[in-house]
C-alpha cells in the first residue's frame, strides 16, 4: 500500500509500497500531434527549466512531441523565477571516479528537512534516491526522519523488480543518524551492499543527490507561484518536478535522458501540460 496521501495522488503517479515516487502528472492519453508552443509556453510546461537548455533538448533530438514556433524566439522575463530565485547550479567539472556503468551500482541518496510548510499529507522531509548510471531519480517524503530506512528498502525492491536489479553494490549517504542506525547498517551488510559515507554537510561528496534537491525546490517553488498555488501543494509540484527531470536532463548523460537510458526510447512530451 502506498503511504502517500490520497489527495496528494490527483495526477498519475506510480508508487510502490512505502511511497517511493517514481512518476508524477504524466499524460495518460494517447500521443497526439506534437505540440507547438511558445518559448513562454516551453519554458513553463518544463517546469521553469533554462529557455536555453530545453531548446536544446529539442535540436538535439532529446525529447520528442514539442516544437517551438522558433528556435530563435526571445522569451520575456518569467517574474515566477524571479520569486524563486532561480539560478542555475554548475555541473561538477570533474568526477571522483568513473560514472556507473550499470543500474544499482552507485546509489546515492540525501534527506532534505524539515520543509517549512508540512504537506497535505504531513510530510515535513524528501528523500532523494539516484542512480548514477542513469541519472534517474527517485524521491519519497517522510513525516519524520525515522521513516528513511523503510523507504530505501520498498525503493530497494522497486528497483529490484522494475530495473533489474540484482544487488545495490554500493549506497552513498552522508553520515546522518537515519543512515547510520544498526538496522539500516546491518540491512546493507547482510544485503551485500557497500555504504559510501560522505563527511556530513560536504555537497562535493554527494553532489548529484544534493544538486537535484536545490534545482528541484527553486523550480517546485517557481510552479506554485507561477499557477497561484498554496504552498502545501509542494509534495504534487516536486513529484512533477522529478517526472521532468527524468525526461529533459541529457547534458549530464550524453544527451540521453535518464528516461531513454533506461527504456531506450526518447521520451515523448506530445501531451505535456502546464
Amino acid at each position: 500500500m502506498s503511504t502517500t496521501h490520497p489527495r496528494e495522488q490527483n495526477c498519475e503517479i506510480s508508487t510502490c509500497s512505502g511511497g517511493v515516487v517514481t512518476h508524477a502528472l504524466a499524460a495518460i492519453a494517447p500521443a497526439e500531434a506534437n505540440l507547438t508552443l511558445s518559448a513562454a509556453e516551453l519554458h513553463r510546461r518544463l517546469g521553469h527549466m533554462s529557455i536555453d537548455a530545453a531548446k536544446s533538448l529539442i535540436r538535439k533530438g532529446a525529447i520528442v512531441g514539442i516544437d517551438l514556433k522558433t528556435l530563435t524566439e526571445v522569451m520575456e522575463l518569467c517574474r515566477a523565477c524571479v520569486q524563486a530565485k532561480i539560478t542555475r547550479i554548475p555541473f561538477p567539472k570533474e568526477r571522483s571516479r568513473p560514472r556507473a556503468t550499470t543500474y544499482g551500482k552507485l546509489i546515492s541518496s540525501d534527506l532534505f528537512g524539515p520543509a517549512q510548510v508540512k504537506s497535505i499529507a504531513g510530510s515535513q522531509y524528501t528523500m532523494t534516491l539516484l542512480d548514477d548510471a542513469t541519472y534517474e531519480i527517485m524521491i519519497s517524503f517522510l513525516r519524520a526522519k525515522s521513516e528513511a530506512f523503510g523507504k530505501y528498502q520498498t525503493y530497494e525492491k522497486f528497483i529490484q523488480v522494475h530495473r533489474g536489479v540484482t544487488v545495490i553494490k554500493n549506497f552513498r549517504s552522508d553520515r546522518g543518524g537515519e543512515y547510520t542506525g544498526m538496522e539500516f547498517e546491518d540491512h546493507l551488510a547482510k544485503q551485500g551492499t557497500h555504504h559510501e559515507k560522505t563527511v556530513h554537510d560536504s555537497s562535493s561528496q554527494n553532489g548529484a543527490a544534493e544538486r537535484f534537491f536545490c534545482t528541484s525546490v527553486m523550480h517546485t517553488l517557481a510552479m506554485l507561484l507561477a499557477l497561484g498555488l498554496p504552498k502545501f501543494l509542494w509534495t504534487n509540484a516536486m513529484q512533477h518536478a522529478v517526472w521532468l527531470w527524468n525526461r529533459t536532463r541529457g547534458k549530464i548523460t550524453g544527451d540521453r535522458t535518464p528516461f531513454e537510458r533506461i527504456f531506450g526510447d526518447k521520451p515523448d512530451l506530445s501531451n505535456l501540460h502546464e
